[in-house]
């Protein structure tokens, strides 16, 4: 069907038009870089290394444009996404978010913001980064693989060149696997008896993926998630929104968006409340020293 002229496809014309539209706001963000480096600006991102070895790379612009602006879309939603759900879980598992500020007390105290220096001494942290890409995957069916060869499974033949869907969210909630409890967020689940990560269980879910083909953003992915969550705990208390008379307001596990391939939840109210003092200019200070 790639062969039909776009006036009479419109799945091709409106691919048509979301390229061009794409690829000049990529390009035009491209540009920006580009300018910063021509001005002397020292531009340490990712499109800076790539434009200054691009001769190297062979790259054209419009391929660097879009393998920045690809890594960006993969990481922005999904990790919001996975943010979401996480404070969904910190709403309807408080003695999660407890145990969690315990850890950060611990390590950091009150008188400085969590760092990603800090991140090795986050065990459970870790842990709930994991347990929460685990619970509830962006994804839930991944993306989409193709069979390199014929193959059998369960005397079912799948030709060469198969699209399939790896069920994430099964997979991540399998019984054999993860116990009974599975349904339940209990970042616990991936600690060893000395409460450190275990080693020997890799991410703990699939839902970055199998094999050759696994994210390779991952480890971005992982301290990214790790960072927001260790500040954003260290910083507040998360409440459950409350309606008259003081009863609380929990959202609903099974109340969810289907968003094409992604899987977010509804929109929940909750009630943040800075856990100590200083915290709102310790954070505006941090803010103010980064930028």
């Amino acid at each position: 069907m790639k062969h039909l002229p776009s006036r009479i496809a419109k799945w091709k014309r409106l691919g048509e038009y979301w390229f061009d539209r794409d690829t000049k706001m990529f390009q035009g963000l491209l540009g920006k870089v580009r300018d910063d480096i021509s001005n002397g600006i020292d531009n340490t991102t990712m499109g800076a290394t790539f434009i200054k070895q691009q001769d190297r790379s062979g790259l054209s612009d419009t391929k660097i444009a879009w393998l920045g602006g690809t890594i960006f879309a993969a990481g922005s939603d999904t990790t919001s996404i996975s943010l979401s759900w996480w404070l969904f879980a910190m709403l309807m598992y408080p003695d999660v978010q407890r145990r969690a500020q315990a850890e950060l007390d611990a390590v950091v105290g009150h008188d400085r913001v969590p760092a990603f220096s800090d991140l090795q001494h986050f065990p459970f942290i870790h842990a709930m980064v994991k347990e929460t890409l685990r619970w509830r995957p962006a994804l839930p069916l991944g993306l989409a693989h193709a069979t390199t060869e014929d193959d059998w499974d369960e005397g079912m033949f799948i030709p060469k060149g198969t699209i399939c869907f790896a069920n994430v969210k099964a997979c991540n909630h399998d019984a054999a696997v993860y116990g009974k409890d599975a349904a339940r967020f209990d970042p616990a689940r991936h600690l060893v008896v000395d409460g450190m990560i275990n080693a020997s269980n890799g991410e703990g879910h699939v839902t970055y993926g199998f094999g050759r083909r696994i994210c390779v953003g991952r480890h971005m992915a992982n301290d990214t998630l790790a960072i927001a969550m260790a500040v954003m705990l260290w910083a507040m208390n998360i409440h459950p929104a409350q309606a008259e008379h003081e009863v609380d307001i929990l959202p609903k596990e099974d109340e969810f968006l289907n968003m094409q391939l992604i899987q977010r939840p509804r929109s929940f109210k909750c009630n943040i409340v800075p856990r100590f003092p200083e915290v709102l200019d310790m954070l505006a200070a941090e803010r103010d020293r980064q930028n």
